[in-house]
């Protein structure tokens, strides 16, 4: 099993409202985590369903809503993880990453 990050908050605008979606950071890198799938691949464990690569801020709200903002609209079809033909290309999303989180660190659903 890999080391965990710690699950963070990222308050997200798609087409169809607002959300605040688990997000971890790999690299130092912002990745959304809209979907987890639990006793993954054990159980006790869950893994992303995918992931999204965004360009996101650090919220200066002190808010303990979230940690990120994401200041752009992100397409719904993306937020999905199945992007259109329109958006393919332009995001990085990564289905079933090879990364496990023991499933009392993962608490926010959607």
């Amino acid at each position: 099993m890999t080391k965990e990050p710690k699950i963070l908050k990222t308050r997200i605008t798609t087409n169809d409202g607002i959300y605040v979606v688990d997000t971890i950071e790999i690299e130092g890198l912002p990745w959304l985590v809209p979907r987890w799938i639990d006793n993954h691949p054990t159980k006790g464990f869950s893994t992303p369903e995918y992931m999204i690569r965004i360009m996101a801020v650090k919220s200066k709200l002190n808010t303990v809503e979230y940690d990120y903002l994401l200041n752009d609209l992100l397409p719904k079809s993306v937020f999905l993880g199945k992007p259109t033909k329109e958006f393919e290309g332009r995001y990085e999303i990564r289905h079933l990453p090879d990364l496990f989180f023991e499933i009392q660190s993962v608490r926010v659903f959607h």
